[in-house]
């Protein structure tokens, strides 16, 4: 991490050295880069600082597994699902609706891949304060997991509640899971565009009491978790904080590109550049004012 960090630091010094000579030294005869070398800088430093982060994204999941939701409205099977796939009774299971009222977390390995499971409320308009608590973080979790279990009932077939949480669905996380093979014989089950799905969403159908399709189940599960793009040189592990501050840097970057874009002031690109410096210089140390004059006077014929 600190190498590539270096790497681009050096990439935006020598960028901001470039800018620095033609606003403090316009008299003399230097030769700077002209603004479409500057923003091809910019631009594959970005590029650079972005593949860090969606690595930092797959080291996180490595280490931490990665997050799964099991979402549908109430009494389709979610907590036997999450049971079945657990090898163990974790959640309680009653046909009456609304039993789940909190999220309920375990960690297992599918296929060898780290993955924290989450059971959550079923999804459905209630009066109760509890519930609807329940029902909230459900749909916050839904919105963030890695990737998403959709549960339907296949033995009564799509409700209109199904249609109202597919709306809502990543559909590029999401697997389309019919329950309760074992009380229908119907085949095959409705597609995914019958919810409003795109045809790419994979469906699966299973029974939780049988075991009946739960094969297909992991192996599906694992192909999506082990298609996630991984950048080549590797993933890396950061805080927190480590993100949020390559966050900041990039999004100075892009207020620079957007500057020298539009043709503004180059006093405001390079405010942009110094700021950029100042949030790689909080995780590799600081870059002082001392490296950036002598780049520049390195780099050019100033005072000659």
């Amino acid at each position: 991490l600190s190498r590539r960090l270096l790497q681009n630091q050096s990439h935006l010094l020598e960028a901001l050295a470039h800018l620095e000579a033609t606003l403090d030294f316009a008299d003399e005869d230097i030769s700077p880069d002209d603004e479409q070398a500057i923003v091809h800088r910019l631009t594959r430093v970005s590029e650079d600082l972005g593949k860090l982060l969606q690595g930092a994204v797959l080291g996180r999941q490595l280490v931490e597994g990665f997050e799964l939701a099991i979402v549908g409205r109430p009494n389709v099977g979610k907590s036997s699902l999450f049971n079945r796939l657990l090898g163990q009774d974790r959640a309680i299971v009653t046909p009456q609706p609304g039993t789940t009222r909190d999220l309920l977390e375990s960690a297992l390995q599918i296929h060898g891949i780290p993955v924290q499971l989450t059971d959550t409320a079923g999804l459905r308009e209630t009066p109760e304060a509890i519930e609807q608590e329940g029902i909230r973080r459900a749909r916050e979790r839904f919105q963030g997991a890695d990737a998403v279990l959709l549960l339907l009932d296949s033995s009564i077939g799509i409700q209109p509640e199904d249609r109202e949480i597919a709306k809502t669905a990543p559909s590029d996380r999401t697997l389309l899971i019919w329950n309760k093979q074992d009380l229908t014989k119907t085949q095959p089950m409705p597609g995914p565009e019958e919810l409003g799905l795109p045809q790419t969403v994979k469906t699966v159908s299973i029974s939780c009491k049988s075991g009946e399709g739960f094969v297909d189940l992991l192996e599906k599960i694992a192909d999506y978790f082990g298609s996630l793009p991984v950048d080549g040189e590797g993933s890396v592990v950061m805080v927190a904080r480590q993100r949020e501050i390559l966050q900041k840097t990039i999004s100075h970057l892009a207020r620079a590109e957007a500057v020298l874009l539009h043709g503004q002031n180059e006093e405001l690109v390079a405010i942009s550049l110094r700021e950029a410096l100042q949030s790689i210089g909080e995780l590799v140390g600081k870059t002082s004012h001392n490296d950036l004059l002598d780049l520049i006077f390195s780099s050019f014929c100033i005072g000659k």
